[in-house]
């Protein structure tokens, strides 16, 4: 994309071992950022993709993140289960085959002056030790532009695939509670993923595929952009499914004798999410929209699978 505008990297490599658990690492990185910005995209480069299963950013404009980071001795720290803290917002991040494009003129995720860029890595032992460091080019939006961008999850963590079921069929939904306008869509799985597959259901019965990767591949995981925004009244559903193998026919099984998986944050467990960048008609229907969404991952159920 360019030269960016701001340029971050993690201060020293980070050592993974040969191994072991899965392990979230992250880093705290000051922005020095002397006024809010909205940031239009990030590249993200590794020095040793190998171990790295994904890459997620933040920012924190509290303090939080720099305490975990003082608590923990050595570089940054490590937990599961979420960041440690929910002050700031959501940058976005990478998975493998994940290129950076830029958000439509006027728009961006916001950032606050003075904040922390935190840096979540998911690390795989690789059978051998290994060194990683990264750096980020962060991108801004003209400084005219106001409009934000928000992130939708559709996700549900009632998973459970049973072993020997080569077609295992996990769906989950989520009702637009307000208008939106959608950019782009990311579905995400793990090494049991067959196909992914996204539709809106609107409240007229117009059903409107969105996307569907009917050969998935852990290893090419973008993010999509439609050609031209969707425009999607409230009412309207978002329906994600996933279909899984767990069989021994599939070679990506991480298990040798399949056994049963669940939800989980290691790569040998699964997820099964998808991402949708939107915008609302104001940004204080956009924050309204983002808090009805983070609360529905938390109590809706997922459709029954088969």
């Amino acid at each position: 994309l360019g030269q960016p505008d701001l340029i971050l990297k993690v201060p020293e490599p980070f050592s993974v071992p040969a191994d072991g658990p899965d392990i979230y690492q992250y880093f705290v990185v000051p922005t020095e950022l002397k006024a809010d910005r909205l940031v239009s995209a990030i590249e993200y480069r590794s020095s040793n993709t190998r171990v790295v299963h994904h890459a997620s950013f933040r920012f924190d404009d509290a303090g939080r993140a720099r305490q975990l980071d003082i608590e923990q001795p050595g570089l940054g720290y490590q937990r599961f289960g979420g960041w440690g803290f929910e002050t700031g917002g959501t940058l976005g991040g990478w998975a493998f085959g994940n290129f950076p494009q830029r958000f439509p003129a006027g728009f961006g995720r916001p950032i606050k002056a003075g904040s922390d860029f935190v840096l979540q890595t998911h690390y795989h032992p690789t059978g051998r030790p290994e060194f990683e460091q990264a750096t980020l080019g962060v991108h801004f939006a003209s400084a005219s532009s106001t409009r934000h961008i928000g992130e939708l999850i559709v996700a549900n963590q009632q998973l459970h695939i049973p072993p020997n079921e080569p077609r295992f069929v996990h769906r989950v939904e989520y009702e637009l509670p307000l208008a939106v306008t959608a950019y782009s869509v990311l579905p995400h799985t793990h090494l049991l993923g067959r196909e992914t597959k996204a539709i809106a259901k609107h409240p007229d019965g117009t059903v409107e595929p969105l996307i569907w990767i009917d050969d998935w591949r852990f290893n090419w995981q973008s993010q999509y952009f439609f050609k031209q925004p969707k425009h999607w009244p409230a009412g309207t559903r978002l329906e994600f499914e996933v279909v899984f193998d767990n069989s021994a026919a599939n070679p990506l099984n991480p298990h040798s004798v399949p056994k049963w998986v669940h939800w989980g944050e290691e790569t040998t467990q699964e997820m099964a999410v998808c991402f949708f960048d939107v915008a609302a008609d104001s940004n204080a229907e956009l924050d309204r929209l983002i808090a009805h969404n983070r609360q529905a991952q938390l109590t809706k159920p997922a459709q029954p699978s088969r």
